[in-house]
């Protein structure tokens, strides 16, 4: 009765951590969180700190995401060319059976960390591919995936300042509201016409 106790309080604890997981920003420091689902990988389960040391680059994707899956090329051809130095991973939210079944069509050596909850929360977005760099265990930049490329892990890797543009995604957009709203402080509602027409495009 008392281990089905502590189990009990033990899940308790590790879903009120994970409730309690803060959106993390340019220059904010990285929790030694706990990876799970760890996929072509030696091990299964790996901790953040042990990559502390390398510049570490999170590619979040899905296994139907088209970019996603061509850029997959290039991220294995700068892993193999700074081993020593980086680490590139991809993220998904899929099962790990989902992944496995990509894996048999999609060969790649970059471990691939699936079923996650907390990098999300961490790193909300809504495009992918979603690129965040982390070294020293601070969050470097968040970028679309044409940033990685060799001369910008360069930059990075020799300490150099970066201005590249933050990949800020609209997390509470909706679709259901229009684009358009008419200042009807400054024209007059009788001066504007009966029916008011626009088009727009939308992902």
């Amino acid at each position: 009765m008392k281990s089905i106790y502590k189990i009990i309080v033990l899940i308790f604890l590790s879903n009120n951590a994970i409730s309690q997981i803060r959106t993390l920003k340019i220059n904010s420091v990285v929790p030694n969180v706990k990876i799970t689902s760890l996929l072509n990988y030696p091990t299964s389960t790996a901790n953040y700190s042990q990559f502390k040391n390398k510049l570490i680059i999170l590619d979040f994707f899905t296994t139907g995401c088209r970019s996603c899956i061509e850029a997959i090329p290039n991220f294995s051809i700068l892993q193999k060319k700074y081993d020593s130095q980086i680490q590139i991973f991809l993220v998904t939210y899929q099962s790990a059976e989902n992944v496995k079944k990509f894996l048999l069509n999609h060969k790649t050596i970059l471990p691939i960390i699936s079923e996650d909850t907390i990098f999300s929360k961490l790193f909300p977005h809504v495009f992918i591919p979603h690129e965040v760099w982390i070294k020293n265990g601070i969050v470097k930049a968040m970028t679309s995936a044409e940033y990685v490329k060799d001369e910008n892990i360069q930059a990075l890797l020799k300490g150099e300042k970066i201005t590249w543009k933050v990949k800020t995604d609209i997390n509470d957009f909706d679709y259901d509201k229009s684009l358009l709203t008419i200042n009807t402080e400054s024209i007059p509602e009788q001066s504007l016409p009966s029916v008011v027409f626009y088009s727009s495009l939308t992902p």
